[in-house]
């Protein structure tokens, strides 16, 4: 393990699901545009013959959701690499855009390549 980078692989793991997170926002917002356009009601689709485009919905829907559910939660409870509790939450409270650990203050990417020296409170 790297002295300068003892988190390395902790936020490459973390930077992967956070671009995956927000890679699967993409399907859901075009299902949810294609309904809201379309006027697809999921519940019709056994009720016409022609209903393949709520077939299409459904399956969509079935597929992506669980997918995006595991995803947000890998995110929502990542555990911090310095002291192993969840970076963005307690136990009621959940703030996934957190710049650091609600528990021990380690900076989202400190102890890794990626981090930047500052966090997004100082900047504001």
């Amino acid at each position: 393990m790297n002295e300068d980078c003892p988190y390395q692989s902790n936020w490459e793991k973390y930077r992967f699901w956070w671009k995956f997170y927000w890679l699967m926002i993409v399907p859901l917002v075009g299902i949810i545009l294609f309904v809201v356009l379309s006027g697809v009601l999921p519940l019709d689709a056994l009720s016409h013959p022609d209903g393949w485009t709520d077939v299409v919905f459904i399956i969509l829907l079935c597929t992506v959701l669980p997918v995006f559910t595991f995803v947000s939660l890998k995110v929502k409870y990542w555990n911090c690499p310095r002291c192993g509790k969840w970076f963005h939450s307690g136990f009621f409270l959940s703030n996934i855009l957190r710049s650091k650990c609600r528990h021990c203050g380690l900076s989202k990417y400190e102890g890794s390549a990626f981090y930047q020296g500052w966090t997004r409170n100082e900047i504001w």
